[in-house]
């Protein structure tokens, strides 16, 4: 079954379509931003600083722009962001206002973190996890979540995903760490 966010990715996923990714430079956003140019799109991104990354898009002719403003996603068919994005970010706010008319403030309802910069392994994962989704889209495989299972980067449908809630034990270790760090849970 498809995924309802999903139903009408494909018409934009094509070579010629233009495609803007927001957060360019980061691990995740990069690869993806190689592998829909392989696909023949016409790839633009932007990123808040100038990084060897984004100095390796530009060198494949991938334009560039540091720093995040509306006139960047000019002639964008479609817009994808990175999770760290701000939540005022106004290339996002631009192309939600051209799309639905309407005035628009971006925000995030939430999201969760680990906590503290990231550290090299989180570099990796990400790059693993965006390389895997830009696979997915490759292969047409929608309403799949990129996840990792037993060490190993897998995908899972997304029903799969949301089918349960998962719960740990109040006495688990992760919990432990948690509350010894200052996070709170409400009790």
């Amino acid at each position: 079954m498809e995924h309802p966010s999903c139903q009408h990715i494909e018409q934009y996923l094509q070579p010629g379509k233009h495609c803007h990714l927001v957060g360019i430079g980061g691990v995740s956003m990069r690869p993806l931003g190689l592998v829909l140019r392989r696909m023949g799109m016409e790839i633009s991104g932007s990123d808040m600083n100038a990084s060897v990354s984004t100095d390796e898009l530009i060198a494949k002719g991938i334009q560039v722009s540091i720093g995040h403003r509306a006139e960047n996603i000019e002639g964008a068919d479609c817009l994808i962001r990175t999770a760290a994005a701000h939540n005022d970010n106004p290339e996002i706010a631009a192309k939600l206002e051209a799309l639905t008319g309407q005035e628009t403030r971006v925000t995030v309802p939430g999201h969760y973190q680990r906590g503290g910069p990231p550290c090299p392994y989180d570099r990796v994962l990400a790059t693993q996890f965006g390389a895997a989704a830009a696979e997915l889209i490759i292969n047409k495989q929608y309403g799949r979540m990129v996840a990792i299972q037993g060490g190993n980067i897998c995908s899972i449908p997304l029903e799969e995903a949301a089918s349960r809630t998962k719960f740990l034990p109040v006495d688990h270790p992760l919990i432990k760490v948690a509350r010894d760090i200052g996070i709170s849970f409400g009790d």
